[in-house]
């Protein structure tokens, strides 16, 4: 669905080749174990102390590139064969600023700040699940 979704806004910006992403440090990081059990690290130092993005209680890798790079995370497998799928970044905008969209690693849902001809195009799209916020309403939360 965010791959979708980013067709679509794609369209409402002049800077789809000029992106930023901010990926959780946590997908980045290997887990020590012993010889039968070790997860490498995603990505080589340059990338774990490279620019980073932090607010309260979470930290991102900063990515910049193309909206068509979405995903291409240069990311190493887990252990040798088993790549990492999924690692959606928390935080996706172009450098014109035109829209935002945040997604952060635990709640089932993304919110997306934009024109409201850009959320008018998200919301005619069939196949994505799609709702307007009302910022003065109740927003969506974990049970």
């Amino acid at each position: 669905m965010l791959r979708a979704a980013l067709t679509v806004l794609g369209q409402r910006t002049r800077a789809s080749h000029d992106c930023y992403f901010c990926l959780w440090d946590g997908w980045g990081t290997g887990i020590e174990g012993g010889d039968r059990f070790r997860i490498a690290p995603a990505f080589p130092a340059s990338v774990l102390n490279g620019p980073k993005v932090v607010i309260p209680n979470r930290a991102y890798f900063l990515f910049r590139g193309s909206l068509s790079e979405f995903g291409d995370w240069g990311a190493a497998d887990m252990w040798p064969g088993q790549p990492r799928s999924d690692m959606p970044p928390a935080f996706i905008w172009p450098a014109d600023h035109a829209w935002c969209v945040a997604n952060d690693v635990d709640p089932h849902y993304a919110g997306i700040g934009a024109a409201a001809t850009a959320i008018d195009d998200l919301l005619s799209q069939p196949g994505l699940d799609v709702v307007p916020a009302d910022p003065r309403a109740e927003q969506p939360h974990y049970w």
